[in-house]
Formats: structure tokens, sequence, C-alpha cells
């Protein structure tokens, strides 16, 4: 359907339409001398590393993972790919930097490793999730030890729950009240 723009928004005829203006990139700092910058977010941290390299801790987080037991095998390759990047075809299958996910976390965020723990649950509701949830909490607890990150593995019907139905929210308040910090990875999409 074609359509024209008329005389009413036509770009520089206040008071109908507002001026435009372009703005330049924002410049990313990679470091606290401000001599490694970049215009492009990802590239820039490619090149240079995080700001926070050298003093960020912990160098090897610890990971806990909720999934469902019949995701459990496609969650853990994900978890692979994530962690340790994914190859471009265009580079023979060789992890470098040509493309937006060949680095993954540990490589591009300068750390050492990352320890990671699946735990499962038989059931997809809020209730199995909470119950996986509690294990990795119990797993340090007495230790000293605690989870720095934790992905839960969601499904997309479970946008349609409310409350203490959603198996995601549950986990999710439950995990921060204990200070982890907690990430979505949908079963749809990853």
């Amino acid at each position: 359907v074609p359509f024209r723009l008329g005389p009413l928004l036509r770009n520089g005829k206040p008071p109908w339409f507002p001026r435009g203006e372009d703005l330049p990139k924002p410049v990313f700092v990679f470091d606290p001398s401000g001599s490694r910058t970049s215009t492009w977010h990802q590239g820039g941290l490619d090149a240079n590393g995080p700001y926070d390299r050298r003093t960020f801790s912990p160098k090897v987080p610890k990971i806990a993972v909720i999934c469902q037991a019949r995701a459990q095998g496609q969650v853990e390759q994900w978890l692979a790919q994530f962690l340790e990047g994914v190859p471009s075809p265009s580079s023979g299958g060789q992890r470098g930097s040509a493309g937006p996910y060949e680095k993954g976390f540990v490589r591009r965020y300068n750390l050492q490793d990352a320890k990671t723990k699946v735990f499962t649950t038989p059931t997809a509701d809020a209730k199995g999730y909470l119950a996986a949830c509690r294990r990795p909490v119990d797993a340090t607890t007495g230790r000293g030890a605690r989870w720095d990150l934790a992905f839960v593995q969601t499904d997309d019907a479970f946008h349609a729950l409310a409350g203490d139905d959603n198996p995601y929210l549950v986990t999710k308040a439950f995990l921060l009240k204990l200070g982890v910090q907690v990430q979505a990875i949908t079963l749809e999409t990853m």
C-alpha cells in the first residue's frame, strides 16, 4: 500500500512535526585510563575486554541451571554454546572473533572458567520448579558457598501464568531473596 507524507507530517514544518536531529554514536570506554574506546559495544568488548577485567570477581562464577528433565540435553547444549561460543560457518569451525557469538561468555568477559550444575524438575509447574530450585541452595548451605548466577529454562506458555502459578516468577523470587541473579532462557528460542 503506497502512502505519502503530506504537509502536516513533513519534517521541518513546526509546530506539527518535531525537528529531527542525528546524535553521534556513544563512545564506550573499556579501561580506567580511557585509552581503550569504541563506538561498537561488542567489537570494543571483544578487542579490549571488559572495563573491570582486572578487578572483577569471581573469575570462575558458579552457575546453577534449573530446567525440566525432558529438556536437560537441549539446555546443556545451549549452555556449552553460551559459555564457549558458537563458531561461524565462515570460520571453518574455528572459534575466533569473526561472528557475534564466537567468543562465548567466558572469553568475552575475561573469565577463567565457569562452574555449572544442572538441577532438573520432572514437571513444568511452579511446585516442581521451586523444588528443583531449592536443591542448589541446599547444596551450598553450610559450606559458605553461594551461586553467582542461575539460568532458569522456561516455556513460552509460562507467560500466560500469573504469580504463584508461574514457575519462572516463583523461582526468580526465591533466588533473588538469596542474592542470586536470575536469567530466563526460553526453550523455544534457545
